[in-house]
């Protein structure tokens, strides 16, 4: 068997880590957190199990899916081991906001649209901000009403970092609460 060459970069990956055992730190020096809780009930199932490994401290919820009540038992009965977010959804199943309010968000059918004619609407010009903004609204209060109180907030198939949806929703950070909010929008934790 003929080995490739060690590279630098993958040398740094057998290097050993510095013992911080003796180190005051804070409690908490690594935030794992799991998207797409309420996809469905077996992603949920997952989400839990890791929540009780001690693997994951933070998840990130889908509120218009099939498992979004399941998600939310689970969630409030998990407690503080949880922190639970809204995960914005453009992209997957009917939206939250009535469809009359948000057109420039769905097919035909009423549906989002998948994330490649997403983009090509926004990048068209045809994607509304004040529609997006609508729907990410509608979608937190749905959270809210479910008796969670969001930690965070980050988007679904990533709509939000990848810009076509910039100009329609900030996420600033909240100096008061110290964790996100929408710029000029309800949610503010």
């Amino acid at each position: 068997m003929v080995r490739a060459p060690c590279l630098p970069w993958r040398r740094a990956w057998h290097r050993k880590l510095p013992d911080l055992s003796g180190a005051t730190a804070p409690a908490r020096l690594l935030v794992v957190n799991a998207d797409d809780l309420g996809l469905s009930v077996l992603v949920n199932e997952g989400i839990e199990a890791a929540v009780q490994a001690g693997v994951v401290t933070s998840a990130s919820l889908l509120v218009n899916t099939p498992g979004f009540e399941d998600a939310v038992r689970r969630a409030l009965s998990l407690g503080a081991r949880l922190g639970v977010g809204l995960h914005l959804n453009l992209t997957t199943g009917a939206s939250v906001a009535p469809a009359a309010r948000v057109p420039s968000l769905l097919d035909g059918a009423g549906r989002f649209l998948p994330l490649a004619a997403l983009i090509r609407r926004a990048l068209l010009g045809d994607l509304r901000p004040e529609e997006v903004r609508v729907e990410a609204d509608a979608q937190l209060e749905r959270l809210r009403a479910a008796g969670i109180t969001p930690t965070h907030a980050d988007s679904h198939r990533h709509c939000y970092a990848n810009g076509y949806c910039n100009p329609c929703i900030n996420i600033d950070a909240n100096p008061d609460a110290n964790s996100p909010c929408w710029s000029g929008s309800s949610l503010q934790f």
